[in-house]
């Protein structure tokens, strides 16, 4: 009989740039390909991770890169669009790929994600968005030898 996992423990798996990581699927409204951006004027220079806006279900919502999020240069080439509950509202996170569903005994003992996130992002995420610090503070970074030995798959 397979083993029954609540959405709790279990984790989205995508590649962004040369990056693994797991995102806590309770926290995943759905997967989708990129939709059209709006790039957003602000005062001062945005983050290097918002890339926009985007309109998901007739909503707007803000469209962030896990690239940029991690320190690396974002590419415009992403292949899907994780779209994130966080609270009331929803943004989408830019990931080049989707790869499965692991669960969490599977992603015991591995870094997490906000321990690679740029200082300066996270003090932009703490100051305007704690929704998000709390997806990021569940999800993981997956190295890839752990990925390969199919111990997070």
């Amino acid at each position: 009989m397979p083993e029954v996992h609540s959405n709790s423990e279990l984790f989205l798996i995508c590649r962004s740039a040369r990056h693994l990581c797991a995102l806590p699927l309770d926290k995943v409204r759905e997967i989708m390909r990129p939709l059209p951006l709006e790039r957003v004027a602000q005062d001062g220079p945005a983050a290097p991770f918002v890339l926009g806006a985007s309109i998901v279900r007739g909503a707007v919502v803000p469209a962030l890169s896990l690239a940029g999020l991690l320190g690396g240069s974002d590419t415009a080439q992403h292949g899907r669009y994780v779209s994130l509950r966080l609270g009331e509202r929803d943004a989408v996170l830019a990931v080049d790929s989707v790869l499965g569903v692991g669960n969490a005994t599977q992603t015991e003992g591995i870094a997490p994600l906000l321990g690679a996130v740029e200082h300066a992002a996270v003090a932009a995420i703490t100051l305007h968005d704690t929704e998000l610090l709390y997806v990021l503070q569940a999800a993981k970074l997956i190295p890839d030898s752990v990925w390969a030995s199919g111990e997070a798959a």
